[in-house]
């Protein structure tokens, strides 16, 4: 299953310039970058992005835009974005950013031929293959890609891509922030640990009680793992 690659979807769900938007939010409000690209056009590793005031993030290198006239960075470890060429674009060390997709424009195609893979489930057979497991409770426990995973199968347990996730302890304020793709954002860590604090718990299953409970932990090193063990 994790042998394969990542083909644009023929009708995404959502349009380039919408993920643009979610990522440039992001970017700017934990102050990572502005853009990914240099007005010099000037792209590789030896080409540093210009750094945002107070930035605690480590230097970028430049980036071409992907849809642009210049869309290749003729060298990786310092270039000039160029005009599509072999020269530019294919070369040993050049990079074409056009070839790179984002994630939510995609799906993962497997390599192995004898296994197949569906993403059209919904809430309920999600709940039914946990119910078939030999497990009755499933303990999440680690730092903030684990927090997201918990936060993602909650989304997918109630179908619901965009609040399914919210806490009934949320506010209005954090309701009207944490939607959809944002709410794996900073703002919105910790708002929910467990099942049971779901605001929309009816949603559960295909609207049914589920026989089972989830909840996570937050740990950023082994002596935590350790404590939530004992």
């Amino acid at each position: 299953m994790t042998a394969g690659k990542w083909f644009p979807l023929s009708r995404p769900h959502r349009n380039s310039s919408f993920c643009h938007e979610i990522y440039h939010g992001y970017w700017m409000e934990r102050k990572v970058a502005d853009r990914l690209w240099r007005d010099d056009l000037k792209c590789g590793n030896a080409n540093k992005l210009p750094k945002i005031k107070d930035s605690k993030w480590p230097e970028l290198p430049g980036w071409c835009n992907p849809s642009s006239e210049t869309p290749c960075c003729s060298d990786i470890a310092g270039g000039y974005c160029s005009a599509p060429s072999f020269n530019s674009c294919e070369c040993t060390y050049c990079l074409d950013v056009r070839k790179y997709h984002q994630a939510e424009m995609c799906e993962w195609k497997i390599d192995e031929i004898d296994c197949t893979w569906r993403n059209n489930s919904t809430g309920k057979d999600a709940c039914d293959v946990i119910e078939r497991s030999p497990f009755n409770s499933l303990h999440f426990v680690g730092d903030s890609l684990i927090r997201n995973m918990f936060y993602a199968l909650l989304m997918i347990l109630t179908d619901d891509p965009v609040s399914g996730a919210w806490s009934k302890d949320m506010n209005n304020q954090l309701k009207s922030y944490c939607r959809a793709e944002k709410f794996f954002f900073f703002k919105c860590r910790d708002v929910i640990r467990s099942l049971d604090m779901l605001e929309k718990p009816d949603k559960l299953c295909g609207g049914r009680k589920p026989n089972f409970f989830i909840d996570a932990t937050i740990s950023y090193s082994q002596t935590m793992e350790n404590e939530v063990k004992n």
